[in-house]
Parts: C-alpha cells; structure tokens; sequence
C-alpha cells in the first residue's frame, strides 16, 4: 500500500470518530434535492451536530459549473463522468424513466406503456441536459424512433406532477420509490416499454481534489443509506 493511500486511509478514521465542525458545500439538483437532501443531512446531523452544512440548489448545468470553479465539494444529481469533466461517485439509487399521467388517461389495468402511445399528447419532461439528451437517446433507440410533443419542458419534478394532475400533460420521468410513493391519488404511474436505459442518481466529485473530513462524512453517511434504503426497486 502507497504512502499516500495509507494517509488517506488514517486520515478517514480520524475523521469517522471526531466529530466535525465547519461548512460543507454541497449542491443538489431541484429534481433531487426533495427526495434525497432531507434524509441524508439528518443522518449527518446526527453524527457531526456541529458541522453545518449550504445545500446550493440549482439545475445540473449550473451546478456542474459550478462544482468545476470549485464553488462545491459534492454534487447530488444524475451527472456521470466526461472526458471533459472527470467525476468520482457513489451511487446512491437506481432509476428509469417512466410515465406519469392523470387517472383516466390511460385503461385502469394498464401498467406498462410503449412511446408509441405517446405520440399526439402534450408532454412535460424536466429540462435540464442530463435528463433530456438521455430521454432522447431512448425515444431514438425505439425501432423506428418516437418524435414525441415537448409541450412542456419545465424544471422541476413538482412541476410535471402539477401539470398531470391538471390534465394538462403526461410525463416522462425518472421514476424512484420515494417519487412514487408521494404521488397525488389521481396521479398514475407506468413503466416504459421497452425498458430504458437505467439512470443512477451520485454524490458525485471532481476526481482530481481530496475530499475533505466534512464530505468524506457525508458520502459514509450514503453508504449506510444505501443499506437500509431499497432505493432500486420500483413498487
């Protein structure tokens, strides 16, 4: 083992049996941050009550940004690692998109729904990068290709929940346990066919930079929820 390596690792078990103090900069996407930030923060809280911690919440464009310039130490969102933008991770779920759409939309024993049906009817999607250009590479990847209607491409999963139960639209989403479980009644939910692309939600960082005692806390805290949360598997 390196120098560097058991330094590290010495360093890590300081800092699991101190408790911390200071800032902790972390960001998460609008999508996320609902679902995910609550739990993890009063998992943290509960270890290292002195360590405060600034959730920037943002759409994942701005935050990649800035996580690059340094403005974050850990990312919560759907972003994966580029030649250009090198990332580190833990996974904290799995998911793939689905369908949300109002009660009566659709035949009450339905479970499963194929792009095609989507076709003509108004849909709402989250607008951000990640979440679009992965949509698209599905839809595309379906024989023939689907050309849905983006009546609306809004920013946050509350908005595409609102616009359903509104009748306004269906919606294409990441679809989570904890998603699916705060639904409004006559809200529904259905799973593509054929199966898309799984999509995993990280605590991601920039792979060139230690992370410090205060985010090595934070990503031991993921590690345990991953362990009692069955983020996977869908109801």
């Amino acid at each position: 083992m390196s120098l560097l390596r058991e330094a590290q690792q010495l360093g890590h078990s300081i800092s699991a049996s101190q408790e911390l103090s200071g800032e902790l900069v972390i960001g998460a996407t609008v999508s996320l941050a609902p679902t995910v930030i609550p739990e993890l923060l009063a998992r943290l809280a509960n270890a290292h009550s002195r360590l405060r911690v600034r959730v920037v919440v943002r759409g994942a464009n701005e935050l990649l940004s800035m996580l690059e310039l340094g403005g974050l130490e850990l990312l919560v969102s759907y972003a994966i690692s580029t030649p250009l933008l090198r990332l580190k991770s833990e996974t904290l779920f799995h998911s793939q998109f689905g369908v949300i759409a109002y009660q009566d939309c659709f035949a009450v024993d339905r479970r499963t729904l194929s792009p095609s049906t989507l076709v003509g009817l108004p849909c709402a999607i989250l607008d951000n990068f990640v979440s679009r250009q992965r949509l698209f590479d599905y839809l595309s990847s379906v024989e023939g290709g689907v050309d849905i209607d983006v009546h609306y491409p809004v920013g946050t999963l509350a908005l595409c929940i609102e616009l359903v139960r509104r009748k306004l639209a269906v919606a294409i989403i990441p679809l989570f346990p904890p998603l699916i479980r705060n639904l409004p009644p006559e809200v529904r939910w259905f799973e593509l066919e054929p199966t898309p692309f799984p999509l995993s939600a990280t605590v991601s960082w920039l792979a060139k930079i230690s992370l410090s005692p205060s985010a090595q806390a934070l990503l031991d805290e993921v590690a345990k929820l991953g362990q009692v949360t069955k983020w996977a598997a869908l109801p």
